[in-house]
């Protein structure tokens, strides 16, 4: 990766395209391996989401640690990438064993959000300015948690990592980011929602539910990964414009001054 510097939004998802080709298989393997075999073993089990709440839970469950862990794992990977270190997948994993307790309270706090959304989802009864309101303030509040996990992966406590994400959030300069963030990120589970209601119109002419099946195990895992990326680079991003993580790690490769 090029020298330390702020990142524009453009930027920021240019260089998220070229990290996913460049890592793809240490970034398949932590991520979008998980995210497959965890759809398929609902679909094939006869229990995929169908609102029924139980099996809704179980299933929101399993993706928000996957999630979790993947992301926990791609913060580091990014992070050894943007400081030229090397970006082993089993040194990248191995470094986060030690911080799975802190990991586990933020799927605590995913898995909060996510099936939150799924409640209000269904509280909505199909009003449609509710559904995309609620889809909005869920990806909103997922931002901050998501930095406090890659403030976790690089090896902070967890309320350390708490305190870092909400001062990078809130203070001048980082709103405006945030807010932008949540809009790209919007419009990019909207256009999956509206290219998922195309497959399920095809799927229910040709009577082929697999389709449906690889189709939504294969977007949920892509768009997953691709988020983690940007959320990674984002919060390496945010500790270059208010921490100086760029002077910070220039002094480190001068080496100790000699006194």
């Amino acid at each position: 990766m090029s020298a330390l510097r702020p990142l524009s939004f453009g930027e920021l998802f240019d260089r998220a395209v070229v990290i996913c080709v460049r890592h793809v298989v240490p970034i398949a393997v932590v991520a979008g391996v998980p995210f497959l075999l965890w759809n398929a073993a609902f679909a094939y089990a006869g229990g995929w989401p169908d609102h029924r709440e139980a099996t809704e839970a179980v299933y929101v469950a399993g993706r928000s640690l996957i999630g979790v862990l993947a992301l926990a794992i791609i913060a580091e990977l990014v992070s050894r990438a943007a400081l030229s270190r090397p970006t082993d997948l089993w040194a990248c994993a191995s470094s986060i064993t030690e911080r799975f307790p802190a990991l586990l309270a933020l799927t605590g706090a995913t898995f909060i959000i996510q099936y939150g959304a799924h409640v209000l989802y269904r509280a909505a009864l199909g009003a449609r300015p509710a559904y995309e309101a609620v889809t909005f303030v869920a990806i909103g509040v997922a931002i901050p948690v998501a930095l406090a996990i890659c403030g976790v992966a690089s090896g902070l406590d967890l309320s350390a990592a708490v305190r870092q994400s909400m001062r990078l959030c809130v203070r001048r300069g980082g709103r405006g980011r945030w807010l932008v963030l949540t809009a790209a990120f919007y419009a990019l589970s909207y256009v999956l929602g509206w290219l998922d209601g195309l497959v399920q119109v095809a799927v229910r002419w040709s009577h082929q539910d697999w389709a449906f099946v690889v189709w939504y195990g294969l977007s949920v895992a892509i768009l997953g990964v691709f988020e983690s990326v940007v959320l990674a680079l984002y919060a390496v991003d945010l500790r270059i414009r208010f921490d100086g993580l760029d002077v910070e790690h220039a002094m480190d490769a001068l080496g100790p001054v000699a006194g």
